[in-house]
């Protein structure tokens, strides 16, 4: 007789009392009994009770099973404990356990999500020496982990061996490698795959059209993004909520924000519920597009279907009043969302000090970043002080600005690339060229890179001013920063992999 876990669902203090009334009804406590309890709290995220309870058998004499080690090396996987899973492997090794293929699957996938990618193929290494045949999960775990660390030699290697093993891929193994191309830009190739996986009979499914959309919606190639769309419905699969957002944001980031909400309001008509995320993403789109009646629209229809407005949200809204000039209104929706039970970050506090330094309140600026410092409860971060420090720049106001930088480094924060690139760019346009070279100094010190836009100032000054000669000896030399180029040239290590996928 085995008591069921469910039954047990949020009253796992009753435990003991159960294991205590096992005994007295003289069931015997069983390593199926303790696996039993241990899977419940690993499915209910309880690992912590689940690990005690582990040990509490232990100490009663009943020694784990490989099923026992399985579950908990899953639950610490999960929560990202990694190491401690480890340990439990080693463990299960020293205990006179021999390991199985989903004992290392679950660790090798550990080790891949925090990128630990070359532990996990010693230990798949391992898997193999001791006799276990690697499958499909253990391939795909290991190709994606390599993917994402951009290492895609290995990954044709892994194929290789995939191929002379006579293992087919899947589709999860093909949407991981459609995935990595998409996130490289490399959407075309990305394409190709899809058109392989078609052509071999293995059928993709939602999330592999899904990500190609995506792949194409991040280089703004929308058009070709919906062609993917059409192609999923003509073959019979119906898009699913986060195909619809990944369409709209697309769209929306083209500034095609009318699709978009053709998109958006399709939805209902298709079953879809349009949730937390497709409202965020349909705000910020017209929000961005200066639709500001329109924003307001979607938003009461949100508060109408029930969809409670987080901070990402006010986020999103108050940055897209003050995009637009809506300062009043943006400050009437600081005052609600801090009179509300929300947890404010120190970005609430940023989006309107921007703002308001972005139509000229000066004084409010000041005041709400006072407002900070004051109440002690949400701290500044880099960005606050950034912001602070490029207002009061470009009002003029140096005085108050070398004072607050100085209060940078009291307080222990470390000026990083933004906040010195925006105190140069700020200075150069103020025509305080001196004060900005003894910053770029510091910044060349620092080993920092110039933005985009302050080198585009710093050749402004040069080609404007007289004393150009002159200013270039001041500035110091920031070839020695700049990004070095990748050793493996990724566009041939992609094309050697999809031929070997493809062959």
């Amino acid at each position: 007789m085995y008591y069921c876990m469910d039954s047990l669902e949020g009253r796992f203090e009753k435990v003991d009392e159960l294991l205590s009334s096992m005994s007295r009804e003289g069931l015997r406590h069983d390593v199926r009994s303790y696996n039993v309890l241990i899977d419940g709290y690993n499915k209910n995220q309880k690992v912590a009770e689940a690990m005690d309870l582990f040990k509490k058998m232990q100490q009663q004499g009943v020694q784990p099973n490989t099923f026992t080690y399985n579950i908990l090396l899953d639950g610490l996987c999960k929560i990202g404990k990694v190491e401690e899973a480890e340990d439990l492997f080693r463990q299960m090794v020293t205990q006179g356990l021999s390991p199985n293929v989903i004992a290392y699957n679950t660790l090798i996938d550990g080790l891949c999500k925090i990128g630990k990618v070359e532990e996990a193929e010693d230990l798949f290494r391992q898997m193999v020496t001791q006799g276990l045949s690697p499958d499909i999960i253990a391939y795909s775990t290991l190709i994606s982990g390599f993917l994402k660390s951009g290492k895609w030699e290995i990954t044709s290697r892994l194929l290789e061996e995939m191929k002379d093993q006579g293992i087919e891929l899947n589709v999860v193994t093909f949407t991981t490698i459609i995935d990595a191309l998409c996130k490289e830009g490399m959407v075309g190739k990305a394409y190709k795959l899809l058109d392989v996986m078609i052509q071999r009979g293995l059928e993709p499914d939602v999330v592999t059209y899904s990500t190609l959309m995506d792949g194409y919606c991040l280089i703004q190639e929308t058009s070709k993004a919906f062609k993917v769309f059409e192609l999923m419905l003509s073959r019979g699969h119906k898009p699913s909520t986060v195909t619809y957002n990944i369409l709209i944001n697309g769209f929306c980031m083209c500034g095609k924000v009318d699709r978009a909400r053709h998109l958006f309001d399709e939805m209902p008509c298709k079953g879809l519920q349009q949730t937390l995320d497709t409202y965020n993403i349909m705000l910020d789109g017209l929000y961005q597009a200066g639709r500001v009646v329109d924003a307001k629209e979607i938003q009461d229809k949100m508060i109408a279907s029930g969809t409670s407005l987080e901070l990402q949200t006010y986020h999103i809204i108050l940055h897209g009043l003050c995009k637009n000039h809506h300062i009043d209104e943006a400050m009437n929706l600081f005052d609600t969302i801090s009179c509300k039970k929300e947890k404010l970050e120190a970005r609430t506090f940023n989006i309107l000090i921007q703002g308001m330094f972005q139509v000229g309140k000066v004084n409010a600026a000041r005041d709400l970043f006072n407002s900070i410092l004051a109440i002690d409860v949400v701290p500044p971060d880099v960005v606050t002080y950034t912001i602070m420090i490029k207002g009061l720049i470009k009002e003029g106001l140096l005085d108050e600005f070398d004072e607050l930088f100085l209060t940078v480094k009291k307080e222990g924060y470390s000026s990083d690339s933004g906040m010195l690139n925006a105190i140069v760019k700020g200075l150069l346009e103020n025509g305080e060229v001196n004060r900005a070279m003894g910053f770029l100094a510091e910044m060349d010190k620092s080993k920092f890179s110039l933005e985009a836009s302050t080198a585009a100032s710093i050749v402004d000054l040069l080609s404007k001013d007289g004393q150009c000669h002159h200013y270039m000896k001041m500035l110091p030399d920031f070839s020695q920063h700049c990004a070095k180029s990748n050793e493996i040239d990724i566009d041939s290590s992609t094309s050697s992999l999809i031929h070997k996928i493809s062959g």
